[in-house]
Formats: structure tokens, sequence, C-alpha cells
């Protein structure tokens, strides 16, 4: 299980120094049309995140039945932050028509608000991101960094984010997912 984020602590009780574990990741197969078969892969959850909701994967199915898609920002887990690979999936997108990053939270797709982006703009992107979505009182902080290959940034239909994290923050408690993926078309 990622690292997880525990109660509040009590009033009297000493402040702990934040965790720092390196999360695993449990990733299901997303749901597929009918007529075709995804692999099965236990649970749906990769984290329980701060104030125990459930962080999951989902399916470019999922994302186009929402609504969304197409060009943009799409990050997910890490080979070394997945616990089993078999069936992938987003952790987040974010598009680049001003439409909401969204992330699997408990079970649903939901819309987080671009609040900050900081550094150069690449694919309607920018390599330090904050998203925030008021109704769960969730802060998410994205570093997507586009790599090196400057000699095809906006040449190429996408590029590669060969590295990058994504922190969820509620409150004080904080969880930090190693993340890989692609921005562009």
């Amino acid at each position: 299980m990622l690292g997880s984020c525990g109660a509040a602590p009590e009033a009297n009780a000493p402040e702990a120094l934040p965790r720092q574990e390196t999360p695993r990741v449990v990733a299901s197969a997303p749901s597929a049309p009918t007529g075709l078969s995804a692999p099965s892969a236990p649970g749906g959850l990769i984290a329980p995140p701060p104030n125990n909701f459930e962080l999951g994967l989902f399916s470019q199915e999922e994302l186009f039945a929402a609504g969304s898609g197409g060009c943009g920002l799409s990050l997910q887990p890490t080979p070394e932050a997945a616990q089993e690979q078999a069936a992938g999936g987003f952790l987040l997108f974010h598009g680049v028509d001003g439409s909401p990053m969204l992330m699997k939270i408990n079970g649903k797709l939901v819309p987080f608000k671009l609040e900050e982006g900081r550094g150069a703009e690449f694919y309607g992107q920018t390599p330090s991101q904050t998203f925030s979505n008021a109704e769960l009182k969730l802060i998410a902080i994205v570093e997507a960094d586009p790599g090196s290959d400057d000699e095809n940034l906006g040449k190429a239909e996408s590029i590669p984010i060969p590295s990058g994290s994504v922190q969820l923050q509620a409150g004080t408690e904080t969880i930090a997912i190693p993340v890989e993926g692609k921005a562009g078309c």
C-alpha cells in the first residue's frame, strides 16, 4: 500500500515529522468495452491519500466518457512506484483547452482547478502546476519534466515526460507519487 497519511494528531500529542516513504501503486484493469477483456489486477486503489480518500487510476475510455481527453498532459505512476503493472492507467489528465485537471478519487473522476503554473510553457502545460478541488479540500501539485529534447519541443505531436511527481495534499497531510507520461496530442 502507498505511503499512508493517518488522522490528524491529537491536540496534546507532539507533532510528528512527515513520513518520507516511496509509494507503491496497485492498479486495477481499466474497464474494457463489451467483447474485449482486460487483464485483472487486485483493487483499484493506488494510495490511501490524505483523509482516507481512495486515489485510483483511470482508462482512456473513462476519460472520453467524462467528456475530456485529447491533447494535454497525461501522467501515470512510474514502474518503480507500481506494485503491479498488468493494467496501467492514468493518474491524472490535464487538457490544453482550459478544461479542469482530472484525477480519480473515491471511484469517480474529480475536476481540479488550475491555480498556478510556473516555468516555460510546453503543449499548453508548464513544468510546475498547482491545482485545487474546493469541495474535497484537496491540492494537487504536479511537477513534470519535459526532458531535454528541445529541438522537438513544439514540433512533435507529443513529447515524453520521463519523470515527475504528483503530490496530493489535504490540510497538513501529503502523499507523493513518482510519475511519467507525455504531453501533446
